[in-house]
């Protein structure tokens, strides 16, 4: 605001020197001057409003847009933002192997039909919670992305199978550690994750098909398991 008073302040002077030149030189009558120096205030005054509808609207624009990629129920980005995010990786000039992991809730029917649904949301959101305490430590360039139900994405920017494996086994013991309440119930939870490297470019799909394959072996495996 302060910047905007100093250019007006500017303009305005700028305007008097000119009709003061101009009248030096030409033949103008005293109101015809006022009124150009009216006009040039009221441009100001509009280009200013102009100015502030645009500020408006993209500020507004812009909080849609973050919103639009936010999960409602836990908090953490959505599918929307986990498939452009993907793809920025993947249409990057210049390639650098990561690594993607997919995990779900063991048994999370079981949690809703014997807790209630509500119960079940806590859950997920606990979980979430948890993992984003464990990926804001030491500047680890991961994000956590909710894919559906009680499946969730971690994205490591940069970051090789062999580079997650503790923070993995790290989440996973902090989930399963965790006491889970309904009233005066106590309950354990744990959590199945399959984990792909991407030491290549290769199609957006098989990406996704490698990582629920993954999934899979861990459940298969017994569940509460990585599965690489």
């Amino acid at each position: 605001m302060e910047k905007y008073y100093l250019y007006f302040s500017l303009s305005i002077g700028v305007t008097v020197i000119v009709e003061i030149i101009c009248l030096s030189e030409f033949s103008f009558s005293y109101i015809y001057l006022v009124a150009v120096f009216m006009k040039s205030i009221f441009l100001l005054v509009l280009s200013k409003i102009v100015i502030k509808l645009l500020e408006i609207v993209t500020e507004e624009f812009s909080k849609l847009k973050k919103h639009s990629y936010i999960d409602m129920l836990t908090g953490v980005s959505n599918i929307r933002k986990f498939y452009e995010d993907l793809e920025l990786i993947l249409d990057g000039k210049e390639f650098i192997p990561f690594s993607l992991a997919l995990f779900d809730i063991d048994s999370f029917k079981s949690i809703n039909d014997n807790y209630g649904h509500s119960i079940g949301d806590d859950v997920l959101n606990k979980i979430c919670r948890i993992i984003e305490n464990i990926l804001s430590e030491d500047n680890i360039q991961a994000q956590l992305f909710r894919y559906g139900g009680d499946e969730f994405y971690i994205l490591f920017r940069k970051k090789t199978n062999k580079n997650i494996n503790e923070l993995l086994e790290q989440i996973r013991l902090e989930v399963v550690d965790y006491n889970f309440k309904y009233k005066e119930i106590e309950f354990k939870v744990s959590i199945s994750i399959g984990v792909y490297e991407i030491s290549e470019k290769i199609k957006f799909r098989d990406i996704l098909t490698k990582v629920d394959e993954k999934l899979y072996c861990a459940k298969v495996n017994g569940k509460n398991k990585i599965c690489y």
